[in-house]
This record gives structure tokens, sequence and C-alpha cells, in this order.
């Protein structure tokens, strides 16, 4: 995971760009493959180009938000690893985490992806609480997809026992389990956006770390399989004309 771009690296990215190339041969709007592996019940690895990223579900009983005492909870923790020699620091490789956790809730939990409302046991009194562990095993380029991808897949691919509350107390038949309800699966889709001193705003699709670090911003799309817009965010300065989103 580098953390910063020479010069003449940058320089070289954006001659490229200005004739309409890419350092590994795509054009401007082709994706890595994406491979997902399977690795226990809930755990799924998310592989693109080489970033890596595995995602964990797991579930515990609780007492729900009095808020909404008819609901279950879904909660994300990240960890992105700092390898040994890198440059990246414990506090960057944090700041890191915590905004690709934000993203995770922004996407998966704010689209409401998954129906909290199917997780309730029992009102008022018993839940289930989700919680998806994404830990960052490589970054070269567009974490935000590969992370998101994991978490879909593992919580798509997990199951969990059958309950029922008796007396305040939960009841588990674990020869009967059940997947979670997904409404709908927001997929995620990154662009680096490069402005100025192009002399007009390009966007590449799945960008690698140099071209991340290059990049003047990123943009991300999550769109569900009915291609409806789920969420949409930016980050970093260049500014996106709005006529871009229609091209």
């Amino acid at each position: 995971m580098s953390i910063d771009l020479s010069t003449s690296k940058r320089d070289a990215i954006l001659r490229l760009l200005s004739v309409g190339e890419r350092g590994d041969g795509r054009s401007a709007l082709d994706a890595r493959p994406v491979h997902l592996t399977r690795l226990s019940s809930g755990a799924v690895e998310a592989r693109l180009g080489e970033t890596i990223v595995v995602a964990t579900v797991a579930v515990a009983v609780v007492e729900p938000k009095k808020a909404r005492p008819a609901e279950g909870s879904l909660l994300f923790r990240v960890e992105v690893g700092v390898p040994s020699g890198s440059k990246l620091s414990g506090k960057l490789a944090r700041d890191k985490a915590a905004e690709l956790g934000a993203l995770l809730e922004f996407s998966i939990r704010g689209s409401r992806a998954l129906d909290t409302e199917s997780l309730c046991i029992q009102t008022g009194k018993l839940s289930w609480e989700v919680s998806i562990e994404v830990s960052v095993i490589a970054c070269e380029g567009n974490l935000v997809d590969t992370a998101c991808l994991a978490a879909l897949a593992a919580l798509a691919r997990a199951s969990r026992p059958r309950a029922t509350a008796s007396h305040g107390k939960p009841c588990f038949d674990f020869a009967k389990s059940q997947n979670f309800a997904l409404n709908h699966l927001p997929l995620p889709i990154s662009f680096a956006v490069f402005g100025e001193p192009l002399p007009e705003t390009m966007v590449l699709r799945d960008p690698n770390s140099e071209e991340e670090l290059a990049a003047g911003g990123r943009l991300s799309l999550f769109v569900n399989r009915f291609g409806d817009l789920c969420g949409v965010q930016k980050a970093g300065k260049a500014g996106i004309p709005p006529e871009l989103f229609f091209r």
C-alpha cells in the first residue's frame, strides 16, 4: 500500500491519460477481474487485481435499541494491516479503516440492503446483532469496491440458526439455519477523478494505487441489479461536471 507518488510517475500517468491510455493497458472504463472465494460460512475473500480483502459475518443476540424495538442491528469493524517495512503509519491505517467503515455503513446500512426487521426475535426484548468484520490484507488500488464486494458477498452467503423466544430467553434450532433477508445488493463502481492540468475532467474506473495517488478525487456509485442508484459518495478536491454522469 503506497502513500506517496513521485512527480515523475504522476506526470507519466497524466501524459498517458492525455492520449487516452493507461499504464496497464486498460481503457478508461475497464475494470480488473473480481475473484470471490468462500472461505467458510459467512467468510469471503475478495480480490480485485492485487487488492485483497476478507470479510467475516458474526452474529449475537442482544437487546434491541429502544428507538427501534422491532429491529436488529448491523455493525461494521474494519482493520487495515500495516505490512512490515511499510511507510503506512499506525495512525494512517486507523484513519483509512475509519473512512472505509463509514463508507460501508453509508452504502450497505444506509441503503437498507439488509432487512433489519427480519432480525427481530422478540419485540423490545431480543434481536440479532450482525457484525461484518472487514480485514484489508493488501491494497493496490480501489479498496472501496473490494471491501464492499467482500462485505456484500459474506452477508449474502452467511446464515444464522432459527431463533424463537420463550419467557424472554432465546431458543435456537441449529438444525434449521436461515439466510439473512436482503432487500437488494448495492454494488460499487468507483472512479478516480482527474482535473487540472488535463484540458477536461476525466474519470478512470477501478483505479490502481498509483492512479489513485495521481488523481484529484474519487467518485463511488452504488447500483443494484435493477439499475437503481442507491448512493453516491465523492472524496477529494476534484470537481465533477454534471454532464459527466450522463456519459
